[in-house]
């Protein structure tokens, strides 16, 4: 026992005891978590989205002002509105005689029989 009591009384001895017990000893360190915060901006993604859908509009303008046949397109596609009114105004026509045989039918058979 006379030999350890210098060596505790002694301050470097038990600073390194010390320091070789951490060594066998982990200690847990704390956990770290790297949250970064999501910010979502609703109004800026629709403003981005109608900005690209502008710009393919813009792009697509442009290949039919770049075709040399444009006033030929137009012609083309005045005559197919025209035709498309057409069939429709025939559709409802046919419709309105319809209507109008099935009430005289139903009137004829209410009151004439």
């Amino acid at each position: 026992m006379n030999l350890i009591a210098p060596l505790l009384n002694n301050q470097y001895f038990c600073t390194e005891i010390i320091l070789d017990m951490g060594r066998f000893i982990k200690l847990q360190k704390n956990k770290q978590y790297f949250y970064s915060p999501r910010y979502y901006d609703e109004r800026k993604e629709r403003l981005e989205k109608r900005k690209e859908e502008i710009a393919q509009e813009m792009v697509e303008e442009k290949k039919i002002l770049s075709d040399s046949n444009y006033a030929d397109n137009i012609k083309g596609h005045m005559r197919g509105v025209h035709k498309y009114r057409q069939r429709e105004e025939m559709k409802t026509n046919f419709r309105l005689v319809l209507i109008i045989c099935a009430l005289v039918a139903i009137l004829y058979f209410v009151f004439l029989r």
